[in-house]
């Protein structure tokens, strides 16, 4: 979603803004530089210790120049000639992390992410790289406990061991003596034990980036807390069972860019003023916590681009203000309330909106949705009003259409004939009747879910819904469609035609079946249909769920899903 697309590169700037303060390496080359002889060795030795290095676009040149300073991923020294760089990061390589490395005592920058080095014990021996600057190990599956020898990398200014879920560490004190650490990434390493992880981060003073998600962390204890530059927090996917944490906005308010504390069981009340004086902050994601209490004010927080606070139980009002550069809200599933149009009217630059399942009561004209920019849009389950005229044509293409028991007025909405691009639409419960215009069977071929339920269209299903081969949920339930019964396309997971009007024999849907290994739930309840039970169930291997109550079938099948109900 965009949402996520927007996080992302929110993050990669965060990131990318902090490596420039590292002492990296410089890219540039000396051609009049030549490696060591042992260290060439070293390198070579490395390389036959993969199964497959013909594979890699880097490796597979070393071979190409006698001079391994000239080696793509391998950078020398141009003073002395020795090896200081060895980059080979994502490069899809599977095999033994080679102690041969050992051969490179002067490194100061070894990456070797999204590499595959078979489930091996995390190498101990890389704690003797006393030179070490930048140690990047994402996603290499290694596995064990990290040695508390790490921390005699007393230089290590960037530690990326994240996405090892088979690592585990016993403690965090070994971090005590990085006092030069500026990133550190330990996402998905088992955390359980370190019952004094704060404490013991704390003491990384320079720290600019944390990233602990999905570790597993104990309860987050109160403690005091000195991260002056810190940008980038990541605590999500958590338990840490505590409110939310006084220290973020004592000590980091002036720096953090980018917050995510998702899913990391955060309860009570979320301060009024926690986010008073983060001028910095890009991105906010509370979302999926315990949080109660009111929504607080972002007014003074200019460089917002970003908020995702849905999930959990906040209440009153939206401010009147938010702030302007705003590309994603999302507030669903709260208890908030009031006026809605005229605090989201000034965000001129939305990609995504999301405020379903609240308690919002408004009325929302077109002057209100001007939104040239905007992909999704989720206004379902609240008192909304869509009071657009028939002649409107929105400045958007959305990809997400969620207007669930929103008031859309009695005729089929005619902006929709707009909307060409969306997988996803809902516009259930929204009182709309008559028929549904023949132009939106076939509006956008990418679509995967359509929900029409509850309202009072009639007429027949086009043929049409065949021929969308992307449709994987459609739900046309509780209306007044009817005639025959309408195929269905080739990916369809999901297919609710309950209590409508249709008629005539279940064939359609058995012929579907036949090119259909698909679908997973059927429920043709509650119509007219009539004639003999068939047989065809057997065709729909992972169908799970069929329902055919309250019709005019007759006769036994032998073969029938799991869940199965057709008297």
């Amino acid at each position: 979603m965009e949402g996520v697309n927007l996080l992302l590169l929110l993050l990669l700037v965060a990131s990318s803004t902090m490596l420039d303060g590292l002492l990296l390496l410089s890219s540039a080359r000396n051609s009049g530089t030549h490696c060591n002889g042992s260290e060439k060795i070293a390198l070579i030795k490395f390389r036959q210790g993969f199964r497959n290095p013909s594979q890699s676009e880097i490796m597979s040149s070393w071979m190409l120049d006698k001079n391994c300073c000239n080696w793509k991923g391998v950078e020398c020294d141009n003073r002395t000639g020795h090896v200081i760089t060895l980059d080979l990061h994502q490069q899809l390589l599977q095999g033994e992390f080679g102690i041969s490395l050992l051969g490179l005592p002067h490194l100061r920058r070894l990456d070797l992410s999204q590499n595959d080095f078979l489930g091996a014990l995390f190498p101990e021996f890389i704690c003797k790289f006393k030179n070490l600057e930048y140690l990047n190990l994402y996603k290499t599956n290694f596995r064990g406990t990290i040695p508390e020898s790490l921390g005699n990398l007393s230089r290590l200014q960037f530690l990326d061991l994240g996405g090892g879920f088979s690592l585990r560490v016993d403690s965090l004190q070994w971090l005590q003596n990085l006092f030069n650490m500026r990133i550190l990434d330990l996402s998905g390493v088992n955390l359980s034990s370190a019952k004094n992880w704060l404490h013991d981060i704390n003491f990384l003073t320079s720290l600019m980036e944390l990233r602990l998600s999905s570790c597993q962390l104990p309860k987050l204890l109160p403690v005091f807390v000195n991260f002056t530059f810190l940008q980038v927090l990541d605590l999500s996917l958590n338990y840490l069972d505590a409110p939310f944490p006084s220290w973020l906005v004592n000590t980091s308010s002036q720096s953090l860019v980018y917050l995510n504390l998702t899913r990391s069981q955060l309860r009570g009340l979320l301060p009024n003023t926690t986010f008073g004086n983060m001028y910095s902050l890009r991105v906010v994601d509370l979302s999926d916590n315990s949080l109660q209490g009111k929504l607080p004010p972002f007014e003074n927080m200019t460089s917002l681009t970003f908020i995702d606070i849905s999930k959990n139980s906040l209440e009153g009002n939206l401010p009147p203000t938010l702030p302007s550069k705003l590309k994603h809200l999302d507030l669903s599933y709260n208890n908030l309330e009031g006026p809605l149009a005229r605090s989201i009217a000034q965000l001129s630059q939305l990609v995504f909106l999301n405020v379903a399942r609240n308690s919002f009561n408004d009325s929302i004209t077109e002057h209100f949705l001007n939104f040239s920019d905007l992909r999704v849009l989720d206004l379902s389950s609240n008192s909304i009003i869509l009071n657009i005229t028939a002649t409107w044509i929105p400045p958007f293409q959305l990809d997400f259409i969620g207007l669930k028991s929103c008031q859309l007025g009695k005729q089929f909405p005619q902006w929709l004939h707009t909307q060409k691009d969306f997988s996803f639409i809902n516009i259930s419960d929204a009182k709309i009747s008559g028929k549904v215009p023949d132009w939106f069977w076939n509006l956008s071929a990418k679509v995967q879910h359509m929900t029409l339920s509850g309202n009072y269209f009639r007429g027949e299903v086009p043929q049409v819904t065949a021929r969308l081969a992307s449709l994987e949920k459609l739900d046309l339930s509780t209306n007044y469609f009817h005639g025959p019964l309408p195929h269905f396309s080739p990916k369809m997971k999901m297919l609710i035609l309950a209590h409508n009007a249709f008629n005539g024999t279940i064939s359609p849907v058995c012929e579907s079946l036949v090119m259909n290994n698909s679908l997973m739930f059927l429920d043709l309840s509650s119509n007219s249909l009539s004639g003999t039970l068939s047989d065809c169930w057997r065709y729909g291997k992972n169908l799970a769920a069929l329902n055919l109550a309250n019709n005019d079938l007759f006769g036994e099948t032998t073969t029938c899903p799991k869940i199965c109900l057709y008297h």
